[in-house]
């Protein structure tokens, strides 16, 4: 699934085959218990996304509010989108050690 046009998060979850619904449920809880406070989680851009909410940053280059994670189903992988390590080097430095210390692909 390259973007999906359901509403909630739980048709989107519903909709993927049970592994990539296990995997990406996994996933969501893992972001929910770090998710810093004042985020949203809503679906937006065909994923599952946590977002500052406009009421709050109305102001951004594309009227969209600005997402800070998001999860992704794919056609053959999940993935992970966390866009603040590409503003702060320091995070993008551990995020880059950590992957390569799993043997991951970032």
């Amino acid at each position: 699934m390259a973007s999906s046009a359901t509403n909630t998060i739980e048709a989107y979850i519903a909709g993927l085959p049970l592994e990539q619904r296990e995997v990406v449920s996994s996933m969501r809880r893992l972001v929910n218990a770090h998710m810093p406070p004042g985020y949203e989680e809503v679906m937006n851009w065909g994923m599952i996304s946590w977002q500052i909410p406009l009421v709050r940053y109305p102001v951004t280059y594309n009227k969209q509010p600005l997402m800070y994670a998001g999860i992704a189903a794919r056609k053959n992988d999940n993935t992970l989108y966390l866009m603040r390590p590409y503003g702060d080097p320091k995070q993008l430095k551990v995020l880059e050690e950590s992957f390569a210390k799993a043997g991951k692909k970032l």
